[in-house]
């Protein structure tokens, strides 16, 4: 049986991460979870108590910020526990406390024992000939930026270059890894902590940090640029559209496991409506 560590930052919503931990718990799935450091000690209190019988181990919480490396740092953090404390898993799963499953839990460990140890990873080499800005995303590796509270951001062009090796790649921020990768990534960060403070001064890292590692590593051929969400996005927008039922069939019909990002507090009934469908299919064991 294939076994999946979810790795899931969070900073709101407790019912609702909670929700989604119980749907995708079986026997074998072990769970991670980073509070932001600004978060209310109810979001953690509130997720404990929805998955108390659960295999769910908590980080030590720092603050993030948007566009900064703490995304990156959360994910990094559970990466090291899986190493350290010596998790059994076979895939490792980055989902967001907005995130929800598209399919059973039992039809996603299927899938990725079907992957033949690949890993998913959206990523396209930098600069993008569209979109990502005139420069193609290039300004976010090569100028300096400072993220910090109250939406500061500070940016000065400095033409930096990737330490290394590393070639700058792109992507979204969501990812599901071959135990392999996630163990190179964790080695490569042990061994290069100059790249990873070239990192710290990136504009939003999390959809360059991981890219530009594993499309630079000896493991690049295993990467599928895929990153099983179903996201929905208008226009120039900075964030997604929040999804509801009225996207029930592209999202059931897009293929993918998972999708973001959903709001309870704006559309409960499209989770529901998930769980009844989630709930009404019938697999093959």
């Amino acid at each position: 049986m294939i076994r999946i560590a979810y790795v899931v930052p969070v900073h709101r919503d407790p019912d609702q991460v909670a929700r989604m931990i119980r749907r995708l718990a079986t026997p074998s799935a072990r769970f991670v979870v980073h509070v932001d450091r600004r978060a209310d000690p109810s979001v953690r209190h509130g997720i404990e108590a929805g998955t108390e019988a659960l295999p769910v181990a908590f980080v030590e919480p720092h603050r993030c910020y948007w566009g900064g490396f703490g995304m990156v740092r959360a994910a990094l953090k559970g990466i090291r526990h899986l190493v350290d404390e010596g998790v059994e898993y076979d895939y490792a799963v980055l989902l967001s406390g907005q995130d929800y499953p598209l399919r059973r839990a039992r039809e996603i460990e299927l899938f990725f024992g079907d992957a033949g140890g690949n890993s998913y990873l959206d990523a396209f080499a930098l600069p993008r000939p569209d979109g990502w800005g005139p420069r193609g995303g290039l300004d976010r590796v090569q100028d300096w930026h400072l993220i910090r509270r109250r939406a500061l951001h500070v940016r000065l062009p400095r033409a930096r270059t990737l330490p290394g090796e590393l070639r700058p790649y792109g992507g979204g921020a969501w990812w599901s890894l071959a135990r392999p990768m996630v163990e190179y990534i964790d080695r490569f960060v042990r061994e290069n902590p100059a790249a990873t403070h070239f990192f710290e001064h990136v504009l939003h890292p999390s959809e360059v940090f991981f890219q530009s590692i594993v499309m630079t590593s000896p493991l690049a051929g295993t990467i599928v640029p895929e990153s099983l969400h179903y996201i929905r996005w208008e226009g120039d927008a900075a964030n997604p559209v929040t999804l509801g039922v009225t996207d029930l069939d592209a999202m059931l019909g897009s293929g993918m496991l998972f999708a973001r990002k959903f709001d309870t507090t704006r559309d409960h009934e499209v989770l529901d409506a998930l769980d009844e469908i989630a709930s009404e299919v019938s697999i093959d064991v």
